[in-house]
């Protein structure tokens, strides 16, 4: 199985795993909650005799896990509850200089009352303006394949965030950093002597970018496909960065008739009626499951 050795096979002898067994399904579950493991992953460790995060921290294990795992299991990682939320958005706006705005997305804006990772939307108008993607054929791009783009501007600008941030002591450890993103451990707010430690990520983005960027970040997957097909309906194409209408004209790449324009929206309002959706969704409505409620009513 991928990323497991054949020393971490056999750390204990078990059978086959069972697929519908109850104990296995929690165990995949509760080794899930770390950063650096998914469903490949979680069932290659259960099958190597893995069944909880205690089994994680033998020598034989721990050796082949990727750092981010590390790094959660060292610092016992908690999940932030929505009363967190409110608390680490207020303090780290206030740790930011002057210019820099913060915003809390992912699932405990979606409604959920806590969350393993919990992801900070940074904006600011020095960032560099998003240029347009290169390939619009696919629904949605790997952030990735923009994020090279960006040069050193904003790799200052989000050292400087971070920086007083640290500064502050509200961040710990860094699991991974690009120019615009960066993943670490967060420290709770007012618990100096007894702080949690919370999963968090941090991306920045130019306010251009704001209302495509907190859908992206809000929403879940199969939401936010559904609205990269409205997109492509309209002739439009979706990403973190922006809403971006096919053109046809003369700036064009050599050997195409089309190139993609930036539509200027203001609010994620705005940005769904440019979708043409029937009404505006809320934070706590994005997900699949609430269009196929919709879909069913009519």
């Amino acid at each position: 199985m991928p990323g497991i050795s054949p020393k971490t096979r056999n750390v204990r002898k078990r059978s086959s795993v069972q697929p519908h067994d109850p104990q296995t399904e929690v165990a995949l579950k509760e080794l899930q909650t770390l950063p650096g493991i998914g469903p490949v992953r979680a069932r290659a460790l259960i099958k190597a005799g893995v069944r909880t995060l205690n089994d994680l921290k033998s020598e034989a294990v721990f050796s082949e896990l990727p750092n981010a795992t590390k790094v959660a299991l060292n610092f016992k990682l908690s999940p932030m509850y929505k009363w967190d939320a409110r608390v680490a958005l207020s303090s780290y706006s206030s740790a930011l200089p002057p210019k820099y705005t913060l915003e809390l997305a992912g699932e405990i804006r979606r409604g959920q009352d806590s969350s393993i990772l919990s992801p900070f939307l940074i904006f600011h108008p020095d960032a560099p303006v998003p240029s347009p993607p290169t390939n619009h054929l696919g629904l949605r791009p790997k952030p990735q394949r923009r994020a090279s783009k960006t040069g050193n501007l904003t790799n200052d600008l989000l050292d400087t965030a971070l920086r007083h941030l640290k500064g502050h002591q509200h961040l710990s450890e860094t699991i991974r950093q690009s120019n615009t993103h960066w993943e670490g451990v967060a420290l709770s707010p007012g618990e100096r002597l007894a702080p949690r430690y919370w999963h968090v990520s941090l991306r920045l983005y130019n306010p251009a970018s704001y209302p495509t960027a907190m859908i992206y970040h809000t929403g879940d997957d199969k939401f936010l496909n559904h609205l990269a097909a409205h997109a492509q309906r309209n002739r439009m194409y979706l990403d973190e960065w922006g809403l971006w209408a096919i053109r046809k004209g003369d700036m064009a790449s050599p050997g195409s008739t089309e190139f993609l324009e930036m539509v200027s929206v203001k609010t994620e309002e705005e940005l769904m009626v440019k979708l043409g959706l029937e009404a505006y969704v809320p934070p706590e409505k994005r997900n699949f499951g609430n269009i196929l409620m919709k879909r069913g009513k009519k």
